[in-house]
Parts: C-alpha cells; structure tokens; sequence
C-alpha cells in the first residue's frame, strides 16, 4: 500500500458517487456496476485505512487530506452498514448476505480512525455526521433484535463502547452528543435507550454461549457501559427516561446473574469475587447513592429487587473470616446503607422478599463485626415490615392546617380512649376523609375545602409559588418525599415515642423521657435520628435549626410555648435522603387519655445535614 493508492482512495470519496438506493426491509442489494464498484472502494478504503494505523509515517504524509472528508467518510460508513456491504472480505466485490460480519468490521474501522491520531479524533467531534453516525450503529439491532457487541479480548474490548465511551468522556464531545440526541424525536430518545439497556441484557448471555468471552471481561463490559451512562445522567430528559425503564435494576440484576454463573463455575474461593464482582457492583450502588441524587430511595430499591443481597451476603460469605478484607468493608457499607433506608417501606418490603439461605447467614455472623451489622439491618427490616402492615391497617387523615387537630390515626384511638378535640377540625374525629393536594403546588394536603382556604389565609398564600417550583425540581428528579410516606413516618415517630415512654423494658429510656417533663421555663423536645442503623433518641434540649418560613416558626412557638399541662411533645426526626441528605420532620405530638400521643401536625423540609445525638442516648431495640 502506497501514498497514491490512499490518495486514490480519497479522491473515490464523494458522496455524490454513492449509489441511490430504495430498498425496502429485507431486500438484497442489486449486483449492478455501481454496486460492485462501491463495494471494491470499501475494501480499497478499508486496506488504506488500516495500513495507515499499522504505519504512522504513511498517516502523517495523507492526514490533512483526510481530515477536511470526514463528513463524507461517516456517510460511505453508514451507507455500507445500512445496506450490508463488508469492509472486510476475501476478495474484493462481493457483497456479504451475513451483516454482523460487515457491521463489526466497520465498526473497527471507524475505531481505528479514532485511535490513529488526536487531530483525527477532534476532526470526528467538529462532524455532525460523525455524531449521527455513532447514533446509527449504537442502536442498530440485528435480524434477531439484538445489538452488535462485537466483544472480543483485543485492548479495545468493544470497539463501539469505546468510541462512544470516549466522546462522551470530552467535554465538548458530550454536549455536541446529547444537543444531537436531544434534538430527536421522543420516539428516537426511546429508541437509543433502549439499545443501551438491550446491551446489560445481552451480555449476561453472550457469556453463556461463548466459551472465549469470560467473566471479568463480560464486567468490564458493563462497567464501561456505567461510565458511558454518567454523562447522560446529567440531562433530565434522558435520566427521567432511564428511570421509566428500570436501569438501575437492570444493571443490578446482571450484576446478580454474573455473580451466581461465576459462582457454580468457580467454586466459593475465587479472586473474582471482590475484584469483578462486589467492587463493581459496590461502585455502582455508591454512585446511585450519590448525595446529588433525590432519588435514591428508590434507587435502593431497585438494587435490592436486582438481587443485591444475594451477592452481597454470598460475597461476605467467601469474605468473613478477614476483617481487614475489602469485601467486609464494602459490605458493611451497603449493609448500613440498607439499614439506615429500611426506614422506607418500598425498601424494607423489598428486603423482606428476598430469600436467603440460613447456612450463609450463620456463616457470615462468624464475624463479630459483621453480626452486628446484620444483626441492625435485619431487625431494622423486620421493625419496618411490621410497622408498615399496622400502618396499612389504619386509617389515617393528613391535613397541613395547623390551625385545627388535623391528623387521626385509628391504630392509636383502637389502644387509647377517644381522644378530645384539641383544636374542632371540619370533620369528624372518628372519620376518614382522603386527603386532597393544593392543585396550585402539590406540597400540601387538606381534609376539606375550608380547611385549605384557612391556611391560605395563614400561611400557603405566602408560600405556594416557591413551593410549586421546589416540588416540580423534587418530581422531576423522582425523589419528591411524598405525602404517604411522610404520614407513615409520622406514624411511626408517634409510635416510637409512646413505645419508649410507656414500655417498662425501656425503665432507663422512661426515665430520661421523664427528665425534662414540660413546665413553663423547660418545654419537651426529642430528638429522633433514623440516619444510624440503631435509631438514636436523644432527650436533652436541642438547638432547633434557623427556621426561615413562618410555617415552621408557628409550630415551634406553638410547642415551646408556656404548656403547664405538658400536653405537647415536639419531636425533631431525621430521616436518610441518600448519602449526605436529609428530610427534617418536626412533628406535633398530643396527649390523650392513657398517656398515649398521637401525631397532629407535622413540617417537613429536605438537606439538613445529619444531626448525631449525644450522651443521653437511647436506642431501639
């Protein structure tokens, strides 16, 4: 191969000499002189191209004539995926029915482009042909519905995973990707998301069926493909997308599968389980735990019903007898991840379906460390699932007027006598009336209409408009605390307190719930953190947080104002939100007959920093 012959092949690349062509789905290319002759500048080209790879000097000599073609070298690339024609052949002018043989070919000849020279590389970026080129074959399917892999154990893996890894890894290369991606039609969005999730599915059994393509190369495979997706997570669009089809499970699940195959194939002591599969899987749970990330609540969940705890109690299993072993590490993190979010029922109902075997939890708690571990997440869910089925079995009203007792909870009038009104709300006591959302902001809740138009009156009218752009920022990212489970965790607060208030088991915790009983200068505050594995109730008086709305100020004067009846508990609860976030919920408890409370009114708000009781903690047992 010669300086001419690639200059020659240069000259043939012009659009205007590619052949039109009307096909229809299914349809053989015609063997006609046009053709023929550009199927023999494919293989021209693609000779020329990888002589130039092979040899720097002949690529430097032709590189400046190369660059100002390469919108038309993306055009001839899709123009002979899209009608089957091979780069690679045997002989030249023969058109090759079978097309994964000619679309991996191409796709290593447009991955050879890219590796071949930095000014060629910025040259495809500068081409909006390149772009729609990338997008062609990404999501290319072939007559069986499946993605073209190409997976091979070259140093480039999968070519196309590469060339796509690497443009959404420049800057510039990422926002020229999505503006072209974005510009697409919802159907086109769809379609491209699609193929990249087709591709976790596909590679769990490309592993089955091809001997050649192991494990750990199958997890790079996927860990790619992760790095690929945290770039497009950044767009709304495209992760409010990812979302509705389940991603977070999917790339969990094929974690799972990959874990129990190498497991029947390797045996119990193999090195690939702390290096390609915990860690990965450990990465991406952190990653999908992130502290800029609402959602992870129900990221969480997804990850459980992928199969995270089987691979997790397994991995320890293998693991336990080192305390100083990374996989002990890692999996005391996810434990305690998964023991601080037990507090939401759609994870600790996940939890409480998955089944594992009781040989390997009695391995694990070997270890005095990890039986600790497992000892709080275990009863975190078992605490969980039992307090949300009596919760399921009440009947609770929440309304977000302060003005009027607006929350009754059956389970608590069941075990105390009828309580009093504290405040004539606008219903019946012992009825159940749906709450309904402002239809201004969604943020808040009311039993009726009057009781809606009071707290305009007092408080919303004042706050509705930043409350609709927080709620649809919240919504929009899916990790909007919604009203249900802010009246479960109400519940449960309530619940808690009068647990450790009235229980002679818990004499010490009864006695410091005791110690600072209301009077005129000391009003009763709790402060209740779910964000340990052990809940921690701490009884001295804290320093409340600032409290910017008159919302909050009102509830707080409310309840450290002068109560010589002590019929007032202010509790301060601190749920998990994700790695570093929080919800903040004060709730107004009341007294009735029986020394019971119930829940009357609660404010909540998102990011206050993880707040750690002091000396005088208690916990739940």
């Amino acid at each position: 191969m010669t300086i001419d012959l690639v200059r020659a092949a240069l000259k043939y690349l012009r659009v205007d000499r590619m052949p039109k062509l009307n096909l229809k789905p299914g349809e053989v290319l015609p063997k006609n002189r046009e053709t023929q002759q550009a199927v023999q500048f494919c293989y021209v080209f693609y000779v020329a191209t990888f002589t130039c790879y092979m040899n720097p000097s002949l690529l430097e000599a032709t590189i400046e004539e190369v660059i100002p073609l390469i919108d038309e070298l993306c055009a001839w690339i899709k123009f002979f995926t899209t009608h089957k024609l091979a780069v690679y052949m045997p002989r030249p002018g023969v058109v090759v029915r079978e097309h994964r043989t000619a679309f991996l070919a191409h796709i290593h000849l447009l991955y050879n482009l890219i590796e071949m020279d930095p000014r060629l590389f910025r040259a495809f970026l500068d081409s909006n042909a390149f772009i729609d080129l990338l997008l062609h074959l990404w999501m290319a399917m072939d007559d069986k519905g499946m993605p073209y892999m190409g997976i091979t154990h070259s140093r480039s893996s999968c070519p196309l995973l590469f060339v796509l890894l690497k443009t959404l890894e420049d800057g510039d290369g990422k926002d020229i990707f999505l503006d072209n991606l974005l510009t697409r039609q919802h159907h086109f969005i769809i379609q491209f998301i699609t193929a990249t999730l087709s591709r976790v599915h596909q590679i769990t059994f490309i592993t089955d069926r091809d001997e050649n393509i192991d494990f750990e190369q199958a997890m790079q495979y996927i860990n790619n493909l992760v790095q690929a997706l945290t770039p497009l997570l950044t767009n709304s669009t495209l992760r409010y997308q990812l979302l509705k089809l389940s991603y977070i499970q999917v790339f969990t699940s094929a974690f799972n599968q990959f874990f129990l195959k190498a497991w029947a194939k390797f045996g119990p002591h193999h090195g690939i389980w702390h290096e390609s599969i915990l860690q990965p899987i450990v990465s991406l749970s952190l990653f999908f735990e992130d502290d800029q990330d609402p959602r992870v609540i129900k990221n969480i969940g997804d990850m459980v019903g992928g199969g995270l705890l089987t691979v997790l109690v397994n991995a320890l299993a293998n693991s336990c007898q080192d305390d100083k072993s990374d996989t002990v590490d890692m999996g005391l993190t996810m434990l305690d991840i998964l023991a601080c979010h037990a507090i939401y029922p759609s994870i600790s109902t996940q939890v409480s379906l998955e089944s594992i075997p009781t040989t390997l939890i009695n391995k694990i708690c070997m270890n005095p460390t990890i039986r600790e571990a497992w000892s709080a997440f275990e009863q975190n869910v078992r605490d969980g699932v039992a307090s949300y089925a009596r919760f399921k079995s009440s009947r609770i009203t929440l309304c977000d007027n302060p003005l009027v007792c607006a929350f009754i909870t059956f389970l608590f009038i069941r075990l105390i006598d009828r309580p009093p009104h504290i405040n004539q709300c606008h219903r019946p006591l012992d009825s159940f009336i749906p709450s309904k959302k402002c239809s201004g902001c969604s943020s808040v809740v009311y039993c009726s209409v009057k009781c809606q138009k009071e707290d305009w009156l007092g408080f919303h009218r004042e706050e509705c408009c930043q409350a609709r752009d927080d709620y649809l920022n919240y919504k929009e990212s899916g990790g909007w605390y919604s009203h249900s489970t802010r009246v479960y965790h109400m519940a449960r607060v309530a619940a808690l307190y009068n647990q450790l208030l009235c229980d002679g088991s818990h004499s010490e915790g009864e006695s410091n719930l005791e110690a600072h009983s209301p009077t005129v200068s000391h009003p009763k505050v709790v402060m209740m953190d779910f964000t340990v594995a052990k809940v921690a109730i701490s009884t001295h008086l804290l320093a409340l947080p600032e409290y910017s709305s008159p919302r909050h100020r009102s509830l707080v004067q409310e309840c450290l104002s002068n109560d010589r009846t002590g019929s007032r508990r202010l509790v301060t609860a601190i749920f998990p939100f994700g790695n570093a976030f929080t919800v903040h919920i004060d709730v107004k408890l009341t007294e009735t007959a029986g020394r019971h409370f119930y829940p009357t009114y609660s404010v909540f708000c998102y990011g206050f920093p993880r707040l750690r009781p002091q000396s005088s903690d208690i916990s739940e047992e």
